[in-house]
């Protein structure tokens, strides 16, 4: 974990801990109510169980305080679909399982992104040599049609990676402090 993340995790626990605990006849109450403030009283007392369950997902490719970010959202939506009955268990349960696929799936499509992200990188890498051998066999630098001939791709695919490299090569650069 890295300093951002521990001074984040930092704060969150120190978050919860500023947390008035309620009881499991008040949780029962709670989860009753129609208002928002009562259901946030709610939300809050299960910030714990977020945080155990986001720590299962660390090293899988996203930042905890993502997973936890993801983990609230999850909880505050499960609070309020929920409509089953006043069983706290089974709140409990239907809750912890809300959260885990609220992680799980985030992390499932953040790691699809990087894999398509890797596949796109690798397929500009292969355009980028392509155009180098190409420039030094015809001793200048090729047009996007002789690219894309060469490469045997079409012109649009060819003018798409070019595109998207040159967008890479003008982003900005975050400073060291962000």
């Amino acid at each position: 974990m890295n300093e951002y993340e521990e001074n984040m995790l930092k704060m969150y626990i120190d978050d919860m801990n500023n947390v008035e605990k309620i009881s499991d006849e008040e949780k029962l109450l709670l989860l009753k109510s129609y208002n928002s403030e009562e259901k946030n009283k709610l939300a809050n007392n299960y910030l714990m169980k977020v945080l155990e369950i986001s720590k299962n997902y660390i090293n899988m490719g996203v930042s905890l305080p993502d997973l936890i970010c993801e983990g609230n959202l999850s909880l505050i939506e499960g609070i309020g679909k929920y409509t089953g009955e006043s069983d706290l268990s089974k709140f409990e349960s239907y809750i912890e399982d809300v959260i885990t696929k609220g992680i799980k799936s985030y992390v499932d499509e953040s790691s699809k992104l990087s894999e398509e992200e890797k596949e796109l990188a690798m397929r500009a890498n292969v355009l980028e040599n392509s155009s180098i051998e190409l420039a030094k066999r015809l001793d200048h630098t090729p047009s996007v049609e002789e690219l894309a001939k060469f490469c045997n791709l079409p012109v649009d695919e060819v003018e798409r990676l070019m595109k998207i490299s040159l967008d890479a090569l003008n982003a900005p650069v975050p400073d060291k402090e962000d």
